[in-house]
């Protein structure tokens, strides 16, 4: 579930992303230093549509003469490596509860799509115009934190995880073309930020 920047929905706000719920997936290793306090690195991936449900509510509560569309060509790509300090709180034999931090470096790419926007006055016809934004990409240092809820038998285990993660991305080179079919350049300094409910498996060595 994304939030800040990333989840706005506002085209006056150049670092709104408009994206919606999406996927997250993840792949660590853990090591326990001692009963209470171990060490995980972790490699993850987040995917998340651009939204035209947002785009759409954004226009419905203007008052506007046009007919406006979008069609987002990809979505939010984020991927990266976290370091993971973390402190298990054993329940019981089978039970045991994570609390941990995060840190890491994070690459980010994010969507293009085209805007088009045509007058509904009459008597008409009236002209389309569009505006076009690239895919792009950047690269930042990312933190959050998270708990995670294992239930192991043996060597094998099950475990329910609820985190965040939080960066301040700064695209430098972001180009498309704009309503006046020039073509344009700007940099964006957007907050990026996750929430992600997992289910996973584990298996000690």
């Amino acid at each position: 579930m994304p939030f800040k920047d990333l989840a706005n929905n506002n085209f006056q706000d150049k670092a709104s992303g408009f994206a919606s719920n999406g996927v997250h997936a993840a792949a660590g290793y853990d090591y326990q230093f001692t009963h209470n306090f171990g060490l995980g690195l972790q490699a993850f991936y987040y995917e998340s549509r651009f939204s035209e449900r947002k785009f759409a509510n954004y226009f419905a509560e203007l008052l506007n003469d046009a007919r406006n569309s979008v069609e987002p060509a990809n979505g939010w790509s984020t991927g990266g490596i976290l370091l993971r300090p973390y402190l298990t709180l054993p329940i019981s034999n089978k039970f045991s509860v994570d609390v941990y931090g995060s840190a890491g470096f994070i690459g980010v790419y994010s969507p293009a799509y085209t805007l088009r926007r045509q007058s509904i006055i009459p008597p008409g016809p009236n002209p389309a115009y569009s505006y076009f934004r690239a895919r792009s990409k950047a690269f930042s240092f990312a933190y959050g934190m998270g708990s995670r809820f294992n239930f192991n038998i043996a060597k094998h285990g099950l475990f329910f995880s609820a985190e965040y993660l939080i960066s301040k991305i700064h695209y430098k080179d972001i180009t498309g073309t704009g309503w006046d079919e020039k073509p344009y350049q700007m940099t964006i300094t957007q907050n990026l930020g996750y929430i992600s409910i997992n289910i996973g498996y584990s298996y000690t060595l």
